[in-house]
């Protein structure tokens, strides 16, 4: 079975949502049972990477208290979405000799490793391009594996002002891992309400 090497590995974190859903509030530093979000999400990823990145453009302070690593999106990227996180982290990934980056986002703090496990096994045999999960036929395009040489053309759909995670996996032919038998792993925190939910 051929895998990925985790010394050349990335974890990022996405945490740069304005988070409206939530009335504003930073939703990687809101706490799902006791914990705060994005810490919970980098714990399934440690273990599965070289270092750890959390892609945030605001509460860099608080952020910093769970990453040593926090990057604001790239100048002329802010409030681009999500795509600008990841560009902007496969920017600092690349010098760093890393050859692809491990993408999730702040509000499924639900997620193991054992899925992220499954997501690399399944990216191993083609590092040259995406690996996204689905769960029960839905796509989930921010749980990845993303490799650096990518930057190019994710730079290209953003200067085209072409902000949709999908528009982009497709034009990179991204493969994908179906993780259903982990669906618990995927609960989504958007509101208030879901913060209770087991």
């Amino acid at each position: 079975m051929i895998q990925l090497d985790p010394a050349r590995l990335m974890g990022v974190v996405l945490a740069g949502g304005e988070g409206r859903r939530m009335g504003g509030q930073d939703k990687g530093l809101l706490h799902w049972h006791g914990e705060a979000m994005v810490a919970r999400v980098l714990a399934a990823m440690q273990p599965l990477v070289a270092e750890v990145m959390i892609s945030a453009n605001r509460s860099l302070p608080g952020y910093g208290a769970f990453a040593r690593r926090v990057q604001p999106d790239l100048p002329g990227y802010q409030g681009l979405g999500p795509l600008a996180g990841l560009l902007t982290a496969m920017t600092v990934a690349a010098p760093l000799g890393y050859d692809a980056v491990l993408v999730c986002p702040c509000d499924t703090p639900a997620l193991t490793t054992e899925v992220l496990r499954t997501l690399l096994q399944a990216a191993g045999p083609f590092p040259e391009r995406p690996t996204v999960i689905t769960v029960a036929g839905r796509l989930h395009p921010l749980h990845g594996v993303f490799p650096v040489n990518l930057m190019p053309v994710l730079a290209d759909c953003l200067a085209r002002d072409e902000r949709r995670v999908r528009v982009f996996l497709d034009s990179v032919n991204a493969l994908t891992v179906d993780c259903s038998e982990q669906a618990s792993a995927f609960i989504n925190c958007n509101t208030p309400a879901d913060l209770g939910r087991q």
